[in-house]
Formats: structure tokens, C-alpha cells, sequence
């Protein structure tokens, strides 16, 4: 600082101001005193004057080194931030164990500042981790809705419809197109996962053949407005003489509904 900044509140407030950006909660450091501050500009004029001019030395290094720190503070801390985010989607999982011990270790001993930067190969690790379960999701999701979807533009019914039909089904049951799969950075990520966390991408993988008999189901009833709907009875089946009993009582209620209908949709 140039000397008259140097003997100008506008420098004290600077410094206290620095001080507030370098500490308080982990993984910051502990509080920096400030009392010397207030002491200083409890003094007057010419006072407060001999004081800053005996302790520039000291006042100026400080102000280098907190200026240093707060711009390490600025850099990482947003890491930090983005870290604790990504964290939050792996719990239960025994892989990321080592990992949140190492960001414990850090919260704990307030290590935010520390040399070489901490924070960011962890954050790495993480992002690396997370980044290879939700691409691992998407590819299973991909498997299955490629299968599905061979299985359904191979059906007749399906091939009836106009393309205007087939893509309003498709979107009408979210299953227009796979998933896309890219290398996603750390916000990227997190963005991904606050929309589909791991355990809801096991949803999704189980619910898509579901989607896709939705789907089939839609496109029979528009190429064939007569086809009924039935669903399957579930029941425990522990003889042979219940095995026919079910497939006697199926066969007649099929029967039935087919003197209405051109086709039957089972469900």
C-alpha cells in the first residue's frame, strides 16, 4: 500500500475486513484477533500516527499475507462448497469412505489454506467416483431402453401409426431417446445428480419396461379402438390342479372380452 493509504482508516478497515475473510468456520482457520486494530483506532491523531509508523513493518506484512490468503479463501472455497454438495450423493457407499475421511480430516483440522491445495484433488477423486456410477447408470438405462425399443418398433400395432402418433407416445411416456453419456465436470455433475440421484436412476432402469408396455398399450388402443385392456390376476399357484383351475377361469374371461373386441391388451 502506498504510504498515506498506509496512515488511513480506510487501511485499518481493509485489514479487518481481510481478517474476517481468512478465518471462522471450518475449514477456514480459527478467528484472527483484531484486537491491535481497535487499539490502534482507539488512539489519537498523532498517537494512533507513531503507532502505524512503529508497527508498519508488522502491519504491512500482514496485510500481504492476508491478501494472499483471502484470495486462496476465494479460490477455494466455492471447491470446498461444491465438494460438500457432491458428498451429499454418497452416502451408504462404502467406496467413498476413505474419501469423506480425508474431508473430515480437513474440516476438522481447518486445512482450507493448506499448502499444496488440499481440497481440489479431493474434489477430483469425488467428482471421478460419482461420475463413473451415473455413467454406469445411464449405460444400463440405455441397454434396456434399446432393447424396448427394438421390441416396440417391431410391433404391428406400433407400425400403424403415423410418425406425428408414434412421437407424441414416445414423449407422452418419456422414453423419446437414451440417455446421453459425457465426460461432466464437478458443477456439471452436480447439476446431473440434483435432477436423477444414483438410487433414483435405479428407479428409472426398473421402471422403463413398464414405460414401454405403457407405450405399446397407447398404440394398440389408437390402431385398434375396439382392443380391451386386461390384467392378469396375481396369484399363488402351489398344484397342478390350481395351475389349470387359473388357466380355465383366465381362458373364459378372455373369451368373453374377445366377443367385444378385436384385440385384448394384456397387462
Amino acid at each position: 500500500p502506498h504510504e498515506e493509504f498506509l496512515h488511513s482508516n480506510t487501511f485499518l478497515n481493509a485489514l479487518k475486513e481481510l481478517a474476517g475473510k481468512i478465518s471462522g468456520t471450518s475449514p477456514l482457520p480459527e478467528p484472527v484477533g483484531t484486537n491491535f486494530i481497535r487499539e490502534i483506532e482507539n488512539l489519537d491523531g498523532n498517537e494512533r500516527l507513531l503507532r502505524i509508523l512503529e508497527e508498519q513493518v508488522d502491519l504491512l506484512a500482514k496485510y500481504k499475507d492476508w491478501t494472499h490468503k483471502a484470495a486462496l479463501v476465494a479460490e477455494r472455497k466455492p471447491t470446498w462448497d461444491l465438494l460438500e454438495e457432491l458428498c451429499d450423493f454418497t452416502s451408504g457407499d462404502v467406496a467413498m469412505e476413505k474419501l469423506l475421511e480425508e474431508m473430515e480430516s480437513i474440516q476438522i483440522d481447518r486445512l482450507l489454506l493448506q499448502e499444496p491445495d488440499l481440497v481440489e484433488p479431493l474434489l477430483n477423486k469425488v467428482v471421478e467416483m460419482l461420475r463413473e456410477k451415473v455413467n454406469r447408470s445411464k449405460t444400463e438405462y440405455n441397454r434396456i431402453w434399446h432393447e424396448e425399443m427394438v421390441e416396440l418398433q417391431a410391433n404391428d400395432y406400433f407400425g400403424k401409426l403415423s410418425p406425428e402418433q408414434k412421437h407424441k407416445i414416445l414423449i407422452d411416456h418419456q422414453i423419446l431417446k437414451e440417455k446421453e453419456i459425457k465426460v461432466l465436470g464437478a458443477r456439471e455433475l452436480l447439476n446431473d445428480l440434483t435432477r436423477t440421484s444414483l438410487s433414483n436412476w435405479k428407479t428409472a432402469i426398473s421402471a422403463l419396461p413398464a414405460q414401454f408396455q405403457a407405450a405399446l398399450t397407447d398404440a394398440v388402443q389408437l390402431a385398434e379402438p375396439q382392443a380391451k385392456t386386461y390384467s392378469l390376476p396375481r396369484k399363488t399357484l402351489s398344484s397342478q390342479a390350481e395351475i389349470d383351475a387359473y388357466i380355465k377361469d383366465l381362458r373364459s374371461k378372455l373369451e368373453a372380452l374377445l366377443k367385444d373386441a378385436n384385440s385384448i391388451i394384456l397387462k
